[in-house]
């Protein structure tokens, strides 16, 4: 009975543990920092109808999705910053619970663990579940769906697992466009795989063609988009090689648990290439595809080296990655000093570096809510007021009226946003050409708000333009990339 007793309190406990502490950690700090970058454009976007939801986002980087889930979310419970970002905060707490389920039904309650605490204490896990963004979501779909997917080998004939991917997998190209990823890696892992071949190739075929029917609504969209950035560029920058590493920081928190995550990984494999590959299981093989495959080739289509190169090497465009990371890392501690003097103890060596360099205050270094403070501290019913680039507009609106950010309009964005700024004398522009040269004379002061203004418009020269008409001004800046020019007339 004692045995029993043992076995049920590990069984429900230990992930009820990692849920309450990832719930802890990531909730404390939820609504710390401003809702800034893309989080205003999905909170405002998610406030129309359904239909106009879809139309908006059929031109844009993400499939609908997440801002559906956001719409039917915000009805309910408003558009602060707690309340949306409480919607992704659930998502990658639910994340932890089929990571540990992976674990612990293919490993060992080890593997389990360290993986589970490894995504608890991530940084970078941290910052998208403050993020009212789809990436903390793409995270859990892509958990669930590689744990239906091995739940599918090991036994082919559990019809609900077949059902939760083929659902899951639809989800996930709904979500982002590298959710395309997933059923890629598990279609090569049924073709690479012997093992995986025999059983369920021919079963997963199903899924393959329920994803490509789903997908036919959307199959010009992706086209489009993936043409368009092929030719074009993307704001992503290309990759270089210390990109390599650097993103493995950017999921490890700090340059020395990155190396340590390192070590561990190129020490499993030395032992494994000693032992011919033997002693890894064919989980363990679709783990490791599962991180290096989409890790290495995201990084070549993105190389600035390379005649033909589209930047998708990018931190959040990666979310699906990091989970086979994890487990990648776990997998290896586990194998490395299973059999170790005192395994017992350096098995969890990549845990504790991550938890000493575990920030849950991790700071989005975007201050908008302090930055329109200021603003409106300092503008008057005559002052002329200027932002760049116009798509800070949606960041702008949130904190500065929240009447104008909640009166949407499905089919005149940004449009009817900018009607309601200009009755306060406020404009978007991307050059000094679309200064009114006749309004800001008869201002009492100027406002200049520059959000990165010369990354998307480098010759822009809107402060250079108003400093030589008003050489007297001051300057306010903001973490990390936001200064305001105040010019009195």
């Amino acid at each position: 009975m004692v045995i029993i007793n043992k076995i049920a309190f590990s069984k429900y406990s230990v992930p009820a543990g990692l849920l309450l502490l990832n719930f802890i950690l990531k909730v404390i700090y939820l609504d710390k920092t401003s809702i800034a970058n893309d989080e205003p454009f999905s909170i405002y976007i998610a406030q129309m109808d359904v239909h106009s939801i879809v139309s908006q986002l059929r031109g844009g980087n993400n499939p609908p999705l997440f801002e559906i889930i956001l719409h039917f979310w915000i009805r309910l419970f408003g558009i602060s910053a707690f309340s949306t970002r409480f919607l992704p905060l659930l998502f990658s707490v639910a994340t932890v619970f089929f990571i540990y389920k992976t674990g612990i039904d293919f490993f060992n309650e080890k593997v389990a663990v360290i993986s589970g605490l490894l995504y608890t204490f991530s940084n970078y896990q941290i910052y998208f579940s403050h993020e009212v963004r789809v990436y903390s979501l793409f995270a859990l779909l892509t958990a669930i769906s590689m744990f239906a997917y091995f739940k599918l080998i090991e036994n082919k004939h559990q019809k609900p697992y077949l059902v939760v991917l083929i659902l899951v997998n639809i989800l996930l190209i709904y979500a982002h466009f590298f959710g395309l990823f997933i059923p890629l890696i598990q279609l090569l892992c049924c073709i690479f795989f012997k093992e995986i071949r025999i059983k369920i190739l021919k079963t997963y075929f199903i899924v393959v063609g329920f994803i490509i029917l789903s997908y036919l609504p959307y199959l010009t969209v992706i086209l489009t988009r993936f043409i368009d950035a092929a030719s074009n560029g993307t704001w992503v920058q290309p990759s270089v090689w210390e990109d390599l590493y650097t993103m493995l920081w950017r999921f490890s928190n700090a340059p020395v648990t990155t190396v340590i995550f390192l070590i561990v990984l190129a020490g499993a494999f030395i032992q494994l290439t000693r032992k011919h590959f033997r002693g890894i299981s064919i989980y363990g093989k679709v783990i490791l595809f599962w991180f290096l495959f989409p890790y290495f080739l995201m990084f070549l289509v993105s190389m600035k080296y390379l005649p033909f190169n589209v930047p998708v090497f990018f931190d959040r465009y990666v979310a699906f990655i990091s989970i086979g990371f994890y487990l990648t890392v776990a997998v290896s501690s586990d194998y490395l000093f299973s059999q170790h003097r005192y395994g017992s103890y350096l098995i969890f060596l990549p845990v504790a570096f991550i938890m000493i360099t575990c920030k849950p205050d991790v700071d989005n270094k975007r201050h908008v809510g302090e930055l329109m403070d200021k603003v409106k501290e300092i503008k008057t019913g005559e002052t002329v007021t200027y932002f760049c680039p116009p798509n800070f507009d949606c960041n702008f609106v949130y904190y500065y009226n929240a009447g104008y950010f909640k009166d949407v309009n499905g089919t005149d964005f940004p449009g009817k946003m900018h009607q309601l700024l200009a009755q306060d004398r406020i404009y978007p522009v991307i050059d000094q050409d679309q200064i009114d040269t006749n309004l800001i004379s008869h201002a009492d002061k100027i406002l200049f708000i520059d959000a990165a203004a010369d990354f998307l418009y480098p010759e822009n020269n809107i402060f250079t333009f108003l400093s030589q008409r008003f050489p007297k001004y001051k300057k306010y800046n903001f973490p990390e990339i936001f200064a305001l020019y105040v010019f009195e007339n």
